[in-house]
């Protein structure tokens, strides 16, 4: 049975939040075009290792001035030239590995760059570059997680400064000084049609949170969790306190599980009624 038949969605309640995907670089070997950004490590000094961190610098100030001058579109020729010339791209994501094999056949369609990836979730992709970086090694040319995380990596002073003339093209919340916002995600409470009727659906994110049927929940949506709460509970309706009370409750009663296609794929699966924070891309690509 299509999912169409079994899935609806709570989608005047969605939730959109730039910087959940991000294109930028960090702690790596200079071999990025403006597509995803050039920027690599930077280390405060205090490792003992600092030298991959200062070549990384110099290297992107010697491109920064071969492009010098030239318009967008000389630019970015400039710049898939010089990738060419040190392909790979080694590439950090925490994308779904579908989107992740998509993404890298069109930028090697684009650019004629390989790209060499690294999969992980956000946290470990972290870890692994605060590794790299007190060892003293440049392992990723570009990083693409959520943006909490971006804003992490960028305290421990792993990106250097972000420069294209296509960031012009970006709403201003999504740049930074180092990184930038390429795409968001939308958040959606989805159910199973075939164990709820229009009538037991939620409605609200107030019926979400108080569900007491099987429901699932993304254990790693503080994200999801922070905007709810401060533009909706907090900016609409006014409450403070109480909103973060409503989900502690409300968790009480979710199943927690860990990543959002297998959120989706046991709703499908029918072993959930309610799943609190699918996202809307990932629900679509199997309606």
């Amino acid at each position: 049975m299509r999912m169409s038949a079994r899935v609806s969605r709570l989608q005047p309640a969605a939730v959109m939040t730039f910087g959940l995907i991000l294109v930028s670089a960090c702690a790596g070997a200079p071999t990025a075009t403006e597509e995803v950004g050039i920027s690599d490590g930077d280390t405060d000094g205090d490792s003992g290792v600092p030298d991959a961190a200062e070549e990384s610098a110099e290297r992107l100030e010697a491109i920064s001035a071969d492009v010098e001058g030239l318009d967008r579109e000389e630019r970015r020729e400039r710049l898939i030239e010089i990738a060419q010339d040190e392909e790979p791209l080694d590439l950090y994501a925490s994308t779904n590995p579908d989107d992740a094999e998509a993404l890298a056949s069109r930028f090697n369609e684009l650019t004629g760059v390989e790209i060499n990836h690294y999969r992980a979730n956000a946290s470990a992709i972290r870890n692994r570059l605060l590794q790299e970086s007190s060892a003293g090694f440049a392992g990723a040319d570009a990083v693409v997680m959520d943006g909490t995380e971006m804003a992490l990596i960028d305290e421990e002073g792993l990106l250097l400064p972000l420069r294209s003339p296509y960031l012009e093209d970006f709403p201003d919340q999504a740049v930074f000084d180092n990184w930038a916002a390429g795409s968001s995600n939308v958040y959606i409470a989805t159910w199973n049609t075939d164990r709820l009727s229009p009538q037991d659906a939620p409605k609200t994110w107030e019926d979400v949170l108080a569900f007491d049927g099987e429901w699932g929940i993304e254990i790693g949506d503080y994200d999801w969790f922070a905007t709810l709460v401060k533009e909706y509970f907090m900016g609409e309706l006014g409450l403070r306190e109480e909103a973060v009370e409503r989900f502690r409750e409300g968790a009480q009663n979710a199943t927690p599980i860990d990543g959002h296609t297998l959120l989706v794929e046991m709703l499908t699966a029918g072993e959930f009624d309610v799943v609190s924070s699918a996202y809307h891309h990932r629900v679509r690509t199997v309606v």
